[in-house]
């Protein structure tokens, strides 16, 4: 997905979130399982797991929280100055 977007908006980061929120788990994965995906133009899609365990609106807030920082890293890794 993350790819997908940054290619069709033309930007150089674009970044994905899927899972599940809760408060149930779907099929096999329990409430709380999210993947991020950073994709950027000039290097490699990063993917990331987490489980949280908070409520359905605590799972989200924290997937939002873990992708700005995952930005956050890449743009500093790629010599990004404030």
């Amino acid at each position: 997905m993350a790819e997908r977007a940054r290619e069709l908006f033309d930007t150089q980061l674009a970044i994905s979130f899927t899972g599940v929120a809760g408060p149930d788990r779907l099929e096999d994965k329990p409430a709380g399982t999210v993947w991020i995906a950073l994709s950027q133009k000039n290097g490699p899609t990063a993917v990331q797991g987490f489980r949280f365990s908070r409520d359905r609106l605590g799972n989200r807030e924290q997937s939002v929280m873990q992708g700005f920082d995952m930005i956050r890293r890449n743009l500093l890794e790629s010599g990004f100055t404030e």
